[in-house]
């Protein structure tokens, strides 16, 4: 069964991709989309995994870079909308 916390923040990243693709952006819907594909994937929990690992940890999921892994661990604390993460500058 997926961890609860891969499964929102995958759902999530799905809803700012078809934010971004409304924008007409070309290149971030798809990278959302496959951070949020290889958070399903996972049998850790993404909180977990900041917890022992840190940032490197998130980042170091196929498909989550810098920017992403700032998100994630964003999401795992507060409780942003998905329109402004789409818009932010993290």
């Amino acid at each position: 069964m997926m961890p609860e916390n891969n499964y929102k923040i995958a759902e999530i990243f799905r809803r700012i991709a078809d934010i971004l693709e409304s924008q007409n952006i070309d290149w971030k819907p798809q990278a959302y989309r496959k951070a949020a594909r290889n958070l399903e994937l996972l049998n850790k929990d993404v909180k977990e995994i900041y917890e022992t690992q840190g940032p490197r940890g998130i980042e170091a999921i196929k498909g989550v870079g810098e920017g992403l892994a700032k998100k994630i661990i964003c999401l795992l604390y507060t409780s942003p909308s998905p329109r402004d993460l789409s818009t932010s500058r993290m």
